[in-house]
């Protein structure tokens, strides 16, 4: 958990999160539902595991707002 934390607070996360929500600025997921919201977080599609090439992957990254975030979150954990 400390290594979660410590990489969700790392200038270097930050920085592209910021950037790829300048970029993607709505939720992913609303806008495949025909909806406009403004995305909250960056998410991992391929959910990383610690491994350093999907962490910080362009590819592998979507905007999301915070309700899609939760939801995706809770599939994943169950």
């Amino acid at each position: 958990q400390g290594n979660h934390r410590e990489f969700y607070s790392s200038n270097r996360w930050r920085k592209l999160s910021e950037r790829k929500r300048r970029v993607d600025p709505l939720c992913a997921h609303c806008e495949k539902r025909g909806m406009t919201r403004a995305a909250k977080l960056v998410d991992h599609i391929v959910p990383h595991n610690g491994n350093v090439d999907l962490q910080f992957d362009w590819e592998n990254l979507q905007s999301l707002c915070q309700e899609c975030h939760n939801k995706k979150t809770a599939a994943e954990q169950s």
